[in-house]
């Protein structure tokens, strides 16, 4: 069983102005979570024999993300907590709104503040059952190894660890960008890179980015690590420009997601990074999934619009895996496509090639992502294709050796 401090109940008819209004302030994010047990819905079932059977009598909320409701009230995880120390940490942050509500409650319902209409009266003797039963169900949380299971799973944990830490990396800018080259397939020329969000944990070393950037859509991390990589990467295009000029300059792409797009901040921030670094015109180049074009289409085709009147080309990532009709392409703002790396690794031929008639028959670009042989990249020039990336000229490096590889070709 966990052992947890017990919380003094507040005389509330003692608390000054001040005060009050702090306690409103520290209750008010658990609402929620109270009306979670509405009287209404479960008029013959309270939950009173919970203390005898705990698992069997809790309310469906518990099993429905009543523990991320309870995790988006806690401002400060520690995020080396033992799955025990986590739920203490959860048992506190119920109980100590649960004291001041229950003595301002009493207090409403003695009458020392006046008289209170019956109406009022049945929505605090709601707000009071409402009360009991977080605080039973609380009891539950502390002492039932079954109902923590239920609650917070080593799995959950873990990932609001990581979120954590990634939210820390953000702040102190830890994370890194690398940056992959494009090139001409004939002649390995780089033609420009592809700029990639790289993450070294303290705690667990080299994390993947299928595993952090999913964390990071899901909550609000994706924007402000968004602008990082893309703040970082026309930086470093900035430079290289002006280290190695051409007359088509080196270009620069930078992954979205659709979170981004639809931030109605997000436009008047990507034009604040472009009147701060000045980069060759054309040069700059956001990357969209085909997914992110059937989420909420008409605001993340909106934001296209813009952002193609800002003279930035889009590119259409991992085209071919995605669900979209091969009609849709006639209907999207992009300039070029970029062919999934699984139809190399199949050898999926026939597809790549009739994949690069319909963008060419819609005058796009076409780059072809996973090259990793010669083979491979003999076979794409046969079908025509010009532009490719993959292991089998550069892997995904930091800035400095992609400068080495440019003054190497200089």
């Amino acid at each position: 069983m966990l052992s947890t401090t017990s919380e003094k109940v507040e005389d509330v008819s003692k608390m000054d102005s001040s005060r009050l209004m702090a306690w409103e302030k520290a209750t008010l994010g658990w609402e929620e979570i109270l009306t979670t047990f509405n009287v209404e819905d479960h008029p013959k079932n309270d939950y009173r024999d919970s203390e005898d059977n705990p698992t069997n009598h809790l309310p469906p909320a518990l099993t429905s993300g009543l523990a991320d409701k309870i995790v988006d009230n806690i401002d400060n995880i520690y995020i080396d907590a033992s799955t025990e120390e986590f739920i203490a940490i959860i048992s506190h942050e119920l109980r100590t709104p649960l004291t001041s509500i229950r003595g301002a409650i009493g207090l409403l319902l003695s009458g020392k503040l006046g008289n209170i209409s019956p109406k009022g009266k049945r929505m605090l003797e709601i707000a009071l059952s409402n009360t009991d039963r977080l605080e039973r169900l609380t009891n539950v949380i502390e002492s039932d190894p079954e109902t923590q299971a239920k609650l917070i799973t080593t799995e959950d944990l873990d990932r609001l660890r990581l979120g954590n830490d990634l939210r820390s990396a953000i702040h102190r800018q830890e994370l890194e960008v690398h940056y992959q080259s494009i090139v001409n397939l004939e002649t390995s020329e780089i033609q420009g890179f592809e700029a990639l969000v790289r993450w070294r944990n303290q705690r667990l070393g080299v994390i993947p980015p299928d595993q952090f950037i999913p964390i990071a859509e899901e909550s609000d991390l994706i924007n402000p690590l968004g602008l990082f990589v893309l703040k970082t990467a026309c930086q470093q295009l900035h430079q290289w420009q002006q280290e190695f000029p051409r007359k088509r300059p080196l270009t620069m792409s930078v992954n979205v997601s659709g979170r981004q797009l639809e931030n109605p901040e997000f436009i008047l921030e990507f034009q604040k990074i472009l009147q701060d670094i000045p980069l060759a015109p054309d040069s700059l180049r956001l990357e969209i999934t085909e997914s992110v074009l059937m989420e909420n289409q008409a605001m993340v085709l909106e934001t296209l619009h813009q952002i193609k009147e800002l003279g930035i080309k889009i590119y259409i990532d991992d085209f071919g895996t995605g669900y979209s009709s091969l009609s849709r392409l006639y209907e999207l703002p992009v300039d070029v496509m970029k062919i999934d790396k699984s139809f190399i690794h199949q050898q999926k031929w026939d597809l790549i090639y009739t994949l690069m008639l319909l963008a060419h028959s819609r005058r796009l670009d076409v780059i072809v992502e996973g090259v990793e042989t010669k083979a491979q990249c003999d076979r794409l020039l046969e079908l025509g294709c010009v532009y490719g990336q993959g292991y089998l000229f550069a892997k995904p490096v930091k800035a400095q050796t992609a400068t080495e590889a440019l003054v190497g070709q200089s």
